[in-house]
């Protein structure tokens, strides 16, 4: 039996995405539709008539499907409820509690038996079990087509402040997204008595994965000293995106940090809506950079905005990956599909809420040392990236020594973004094919790299990492119980709720931008 997604209908570049992500085998060039060849099948809502009676069959021979509301009423000639849903939440639900909540704002076709995960009405959208003849899992929407939203929103964070802080980011929860498909897509294996395996997200048994990245905006030569001597004091290096136009002057303090990574931020501190503005504004600054001796293979744009215009600027300007959490935040790595085409950039999504961030709503050092520990354990447990942004105006060194502290001690591996994402692209270039029999899982690959392993997990709760390599006993691997997801907070709505401080502060932006440009 082999552990293989076959992914069925026209416009895939989404699910292609997603899938990638999670590092489970699979293809899109899709014919034979049998059970043993397949053990899921995941379904676009363009699925024609043809696939569709594919699908019917497969699932009778017993096979797994996962699919939207739209492609069930095609399956089973039934209407789904149509309704607008603005985020699910798994936290009342035992199979999916840890998927959190995913914003999606979108009508939806929810299965008029959905049992699984709450939407923001307190209602289940999400149907799983048995269906002629196999197991399916019905989501109220087309998971790999909301990837590819690039819709944006300024969305609050939770704290345990009164005040909630907040940042323009991406409107649907891409990480949250990517949570619901692969947990999904481990339940459907579990039904079918197979065990899950996927390459792993992080290198060899790693739990997570800690970058420090700096943008520059507008520091000072002694603020930028004063950050790099924190570095230092930790043994840590970072990884800066320059405000080039601002630091011109004093561009060879970056040439002298010894092993830190330095990227471009901006030559003009802006994001433009246009292709021209924005390649322009990029070359300008790699026109500084190579006159004064600097090499920048990585970028993040200004205020963590994002468009399809800058993207395409950043491809074209050959960079290895950029971070724009307009685009995504608090996710593992991947790369933007624009008109059907993915690019060679990679994004590294980070965590959007910073020190300044913070500072804006009132919180004292106290009060941000809690967020950033609380952040920091949370994402340790949950087993995602922890990928943290600043500046160096921010100042309050106290709070970085605290975040510092608890990733030593914690043993957490650290890494500069550029080592992230090549290790991430070279995680993607190892093609493998799992296949199992009985009690033994055969590993073909092109390559095996040691730093690329399997997570394996089985329907009792149990999983192990391994190395991949030719065959492995499953038997002779250490099982462990897997965490249990931590719960969200009781409160956790108050972040979906209107946040009177946004337009107040955004008021105040506006102000501030008005007398700055009079003078």
């Amino acid at each position: 039996m082999n552990i293989h997604v076959g992914i069925v209908g026209g416009n895939f570049h989404g699910w292609l995405s997603l899938l990638q992500q999670e590092g489970i085998p699979h293809s899109t060039s899709v014919h034979d539709l049998s059970p043993d060849r397949f053990s899921v099948i995941v379904a676009c809502d363009t699925a024609e008539e043809r696939t569709i009676k594919s699908i019917k069959k497969y699932l009778a021979g017993g096979g797994a499907v996962l699919c939207s509301g739209k492609v069930f009423e095609q399956l089973s000639n039934s209407v789904c409820i149509q309704s607008p849903i603005r985020y699910l939440l798994g936290a009342s639900d035992y199979h999916f509690a840890g998927i959190g909540l995913i914003d999606c704002y979108r009508q939806c076709h929810v299965h008029p038996y959905a049992n699984v995960v709450n939407s923001d009405s307190g209602k289940p959208c999400i149907f799983m079990g048995e269906y002629g003849g196999g197991t399916i899992v019905v989501l109220p929407f087309d998971a790999g087509g909301l990837m590819l939203d690039t819709r944006t929103s300024t969305k609050s964070f939770y704290a345990e402040h009164h005040r909630l802080p907040f940042e323009h980011v991406s409107l649907v929860s891409k990480g949250g997204l990517l949570k619901l498909v692969a947990r999904s897509l481990e339940l459907l294996h579990h039904e079918r008595g197979l065990p899950y395996a996927h390459a792993w997200h992080f290198p060899s048994h790693e739990k997570t994965i800690f970058c420090f990245r700096i943008d520059t905006d507008y520091a000072s030569r002694k603020e930028l000293g004063d950050l790099y001597h924190v570095m230092r004091q930790h043994d840590l290096t970072a990884t800066w995106f320059v405000d080039v136009k601002s630091q011109q002057a004093y561009l060879d303090l970056f040439r002298d940090m010894d092993a830190h990574e330095i990227g471009i931020h901006c030559y003009e501190h802006a994001t433009y809506e246009d292709y021209p503005r924005n390649v322009k504004n990029i070359r300008r600054a790699l026109d500084v950079f190579n006159r004064c001796g600097l090499h920048a293979s990585s970028f993040a744009g200004p205020y963590g905005l994002w468009n399809e215009h800058l993207a395409r600027a950043i491809n074209d300007c050959s960079f290895e990956f950029s971070s724009e959490f307009s685009y995504d935040y608090d996710n593992v790595p991947s790369a933007p599909v624009i008109g059907h085409q993915m690019l060679d950039t990679l994004q590294l999504p980070v965590h959007p809420i910073s020190i300044g961030s913070l500072r804006r709503q009132g919180f004292d050092e106290q009060e941000m040392k809690t967020y950033f520990s609380r952040l920091l354990e949370r994402k340790l447990h949950d087993r995602e990236p922890i990928i943290l942004y600043h500046h160096p105006k921010d100042d309050n060194e106290y709070v970085l020594h605290t975040v510092f502290d608890l990733v030593k001690q914690h043993h957490i591996k650290t890494l500069r973004m550029m080592d992230y994402g090549r290790w991430w692209k070279n995680r993607a270039a190892t093609m493998f094919h799992v296949e199992i029999d009985r009690s033994t899982v055969q590993v073909d690959a092109q390559h095996f790299d040691d730093s690329v392993w399997l997570h394996l997990t089985r329907g009792d709760g149990t999983e192990t990492f391994t190395p991949m390599q030719p065959k492995i006993e499953l038997e002779t691997l250490g099982w462990q119980k897997r965490p249990e997801p931590l719960p969200l907070p009781t409160d956790i709505y108050r972040i979906r709720k209107f946040n009177p401080w946004i337009p107040l502060i955004r008021f105040e932006d506006f102000i501030h931008r008005t007398l700055v440009s009079k003078t």
